[in-house]
């Protein structure tokens, strides 16, 4: 009566062929789902994820402190290219190929690594976001 109604249920006993083969398992799982996504039923392993954005999190305040502590380092520096980083873009963006006296591209590296860390925290951001909005 059920497997009736829910032309899901009798492919999930039928033999699925693709290719010349016989599909079981996740294979199998996946392409049913594919035909049918009402049924598709995933795990959002939410205190999984939020784990991993609080971790996301504390290591954008650790590069935010190293980046506002390189940023007074080169201000005070006295450097005649250094004190002009947090004013002059194409300056600080040229400071890790620099090869005058003195230069220092540890403000450019750590605005590079904010960028990918910050990047993925708002696909994660986002991605959750979504997942709340859906549940509900």
């Amino acid at each position: 009566m059920v497997k009736a109604s829910y032309p899901f249920l009798r492919k999930l006993d039928a033999k699925i062929h693709l290719f010349g083969a016989v599909m079981e398992g996740y294979a199998k799982m996946a392409f049913l789902m594919g035909e049918y996504p009402e049924v598709a039923v995933f795990r959002r392993f939410g205190a999984l994820n939020a784990q991993n954005l609080l971790y996301l999190q504390a290591e954008l305040k650790d590069l935010e402190t190293s980046l506002r502590n390189y940023a007074l380092e080169d201000q005070n520096s006295g450097h005649p290219e250094r004190i002009f980083y947090s004013k002059d873009w194409f300056t600080l963006k040229n400071s890790c190929d620099a090869t005058y006296e003195g230069a220092d591209g540890n403000q450019w590296s750590t605005i590079l690594s904010i960028r990918a860390k910050l990047k993925e925290y708002s696909i994660y951001t986002t991605g959750v976001y979504r997942i709340r909005l859906i549940s509900r």
